[in-house]
């Protein structure tokens, strides 16, 4: 019976301390890339966007656990039109994204922290249905989307404006 009891006792120990280990093999990694500003040759209302991928070594299930993100608006050399911008994300190996935050004006935007809180379903008219969304892979993909309602005065060329995404997620 005592056997019995160390046996057991040792067995306790051998998966607790499995378990913790386990526990501990997460890592906190970061990736982060910037791009610049595409150039525009249409003058008709539309959207531009700037497309994010992780890189290579990222895994599906890596968690993100912040998302950052620097959305420079265009510069527009005349009497400045709407521009309205916005984040997507779009999970490992889609096509479409599946959530995005809601837009915002074109002046210059970093959103720190908790992107991942400002993200919503989108349904399928595209729009977003205000259901909040925050299962983000690390390896999804990020599209920020620089809309102009009504059009641009003129094309834009070599814009000097950048986006930013910083994803810091857990590694498994």
């Amino acid at each position: 019976m005592a056997a019995l009891r160390r046996l057991v006792a040792g067995a306790a120990v051998i998966g607790v301390s499995t378990l913790m280990a386990g526990t501990a093999f997460a890592a906190t990694q970061q990736w982060d890339s910037s791009k610049k500003h595409y150039s525009i040759y249409s003058t008709n209302p539309g959207t531009t966007s700037t497309y994010f991928t992780a890189p290579v070594g990222v895994d599906r299930l890596d968690t993100a656990t912040a998302v950052d993100v620097v959305m420079t608006s265009y510069a527009q050399s005349e009497t400045p039109k709407d521009e309205y911008m916005r984040v997507c994300y779009t999970q490992p190996y889609g096509t479409n994204p599946i959530a995005c935050t809601d837009y915002f004006p074109g002046t210059n935007q970093v959103l720190s922290g908790d992107v991942i809180g400002m993200f919503e379903v989108i349904d399928s008219n595209g729009q977003t249905n205000n259901a909040a969304y925050s299962n983000i892979s690390a390896k999804g993909d990020f599209t920020i989307d620089h809309y102009f309602p009504n059009g641009l005065n003129s094309p834009i060329y070599s814009d000097s404006g950048y986006d930013r995404v910083t994803v810091t997620y857990d590694e498994y």
